[in-house]
């Protein structure tokens, strides 16, 4: 059985889609399933940069992260 570029390709997508969607970890913090789970893409983007700022020693990203 002969393997195709497209197939390769579609699959390489579809892999990078669907752990790309759902991150739980970021920059060695993780995430507990049922906060990101729950959420929408939008919400986990918005945490993911709070966590990173925080870790960046950003005073009003810590403060908005502790009201998230």
């Amino acid at each position: 059985m002969r393997i195709s570029a497209r197939q390769i390709f579609t699959a390489i997508i579809l892999g990078l889609t669907l752990t790309s969607c759902r991150q739980n970890e970021v920059d060695g913090i993780f995430i507990d399933h049922t906060l990101y789970e729950n959420q929408s893409l939008e919400k986990n983007g918005e945490l993911r940069q709070l966590i990173r700022q925080t870790l960046n020693k950003d005073e009003k990203a810590l403060a908005k992260l502790n009201d998230f």
